[in-house]
């Protein structure tokens, strides 16, 4: 077990939230007594248009963010390629789904499947989803359903792999606040206001229930609003709905109090104004006493995911692989890499000593060679000579042995790395090989057809590869499709 924790190194994770204006990235720390302390942060603004209702419009604007973002990210030596991100909430879409309790995991992702064709607006086939189970009522589990199409979280994930970063999960800020934000365990909303529009969320036993997001054009029908007093109408007819929505649900529990995160807006000012409602209003407190600062509130949510234990991480996630699945592919890339330089430090470290071997027998031959030559008059006897012939009879041996170890190296660590930059994930690769007229072999693996045809796409549209030829699969095999691919590199 100390022997895997040494090759697995467990991994600094920043979190990083994106909205239409700003792109901030946090780290967070935490001791063994479960202290929290924030350890470094930066944010940068986003060009206008390049984010609009939560959809990318310019990849080479947000990309130049990010670059940014990095740059300023202080102290720069916490830096993590490992990221929590979280997105807008305009284009992600969630339903409360009612199953048998009986069920397993595989069977509930089956009747989600089956049932998302008359409760949400996409098909599955088109979008990234995951679930989560959030409650038990009447024997039934209610299962949290997020989805959000392809097309949406596609460009993220590509721009934020082109900066550098491995996404350990993608979600929106309702999930990432409630690490950070001290809830109770009743039904309860909170009202969030971001650079954006309102957040306005339904919490029960701390996970998310319902939410509701709306621009600032949206709630104030494209008018500025001017004072505090515009909002008291607002917030109190969302209150109104969504306590009444929740009710109509759930018949024996009713909305126990609302909260309220405002930067902008003086919150207790606002509270004020609303005046008395069916249950209190509150402002939120923080699980960390120095983040005064709401706008950072997603971002240092997002990082705080990184506390979770990563096997026992189901929280949803929108990425096309599940977090569980993610954390497994990586951490055997992490084990693979670990013995990867393992094997070739050992390898160095052998050259090295045959090196020193080869040039001490090299200075012994100089030194005897010149010690015959200063006695080249003096008869030379069958023993010298037979000395002679073994010793360089050592030598050769020697070079050859160095030779072979040198042409040992790891000459395909090149190519692994252009080839796993193309890989989708549920893709590995299984062996490779080269002949001697330069044809690259490479035998795999990918868990789904679609994995597969994205990895295919991928090596035959490469600048750095040529003469690429991929095996087609059994058409009637859905899952752990085998391939092979020849190419050459150019």
């Amino acid at each position: 077990m100390n022997l895997l924790k040494l090759l697995i190194p467990k991994e600094k994770i920043v979190g990083i939230d994106i909205s239409s204006q700003k792109l901030r990235m946090f780290y967070l720390e935490q001791d063994a007594y479960g202290n929290i302390t924030i350890k470094g942060k930066s944010e940068t603004d986003i060009d206008n248009g390049t984010i609009i209702s939560g959809e990318v419009k310019e990849k080479k604007k947000l990309l130049n963010a990010f670059d940014k973002l990095k740059q300023t990210f202080a102290p720069i030596k916490l830096l993590s390629n490992f990221a929590v991100v979280t997105i807008p909430p305009d284009k992600i879409y969630s339903e409360i789904m009612e199953f048998p309790k009986i069920l397993d995991s595989q069977q509930l992702l089956e009747a989600i499947s089956t049932n998302a064709a008359d409760k949400l607006p996409f098909s599955i086939s088109s979008c990234y989803f995951d679930w989560e189970i959030i409650d038990e009522n009447n024997g039934k589990n209610q299962v949290l359903v997020s989805l959000a199409k392809k097309d949406v979280i596609d460009p993220y994930i590509e721009i934020l792999r082109n900066a550098g970063f491995e996404l350990i999960a993608l979600e929106t800020y309702f999930f990432s606040l409630e690490r950070i934000i001290d809830l109770p365990e009743s039904p309860v909303i909170l009202i969030y206001f971001t650079d954006d529009g309102i957040s306005c969320t339904i919490y029960k036993k701390k996970r998310p229930y319902f939410s509701q997001f709306e621009t600032w054009d949206e709630t104030s029908y494209g008018k500025k609003m001017k004072n505090i007093g515009d909002l008291k109408n607002v917030i109190r007819g969302k209150l109104d709905m969504l306590s009444l929505y929740f009710e109509s649900r759930n018949n024996s529990q009713a909305i126990e109090r609302a909260f309220i995160i405002s930067r902008e807006f003086n919150s207790d000012a606002l509270i004020k104004k609303i005046g008395k409602m069916r249950f209190p209003i509150e402002k939120a407190t923080f699980k960390i006493s120095s983040l005064e600062n709401s706008d950072w509130l997603p971002a240092s949510g997002a990082a705080a995911r990184a506390f979770i234990p990563r096997s026992d991480d189901t929280v949803t996630s929108l990425l096309p692989i599940g977090t569980e699945s993610l954390y497994e592919t990586q951490k055997a890339i992490s084990f693979s890499k670990s013995i990867l330089f393992f094997t070739s430090s050992l390898s160095l470290f052998y050259i090295a000593i045959f090196s020193a071997f080869f040039f001490f027998i090299s200075s012994l031959e100089t030194s005897l060679s010149s010690q015959l030559s200063m006695k080249s008059s003096i008869p030379i006897s069958a023993e010298y000579e037979k000395m002679e012939t073994d010793t360089r009879a050592l030598n050769n041996y020697i070079s050859d042995i160095i030779s072979t170890q040198s042409s040992g190296t790891n000459d395909y660590a090149p190519i692994l790395e252009k080839i796993n930059k193309l890989a989708y994930a549920g893709t590995s690769f299984l062996s490779i090989s080269m002949n001697e007229a330069g044809i690259i072999n490479i035998s795999g693996k990918s868990a789904s057809r679609e994995s597969y045809r994205y990895f295919k796409s991928a090596i035959t549209s490469s600048p750095d590869f040529s003469n690429v030829v991929v095996s087609s699969p059994d058409i009637a095999k859905k899952n752990d499709i085998n391939f092979t691919v020849s190419m050459r590199l150019k």
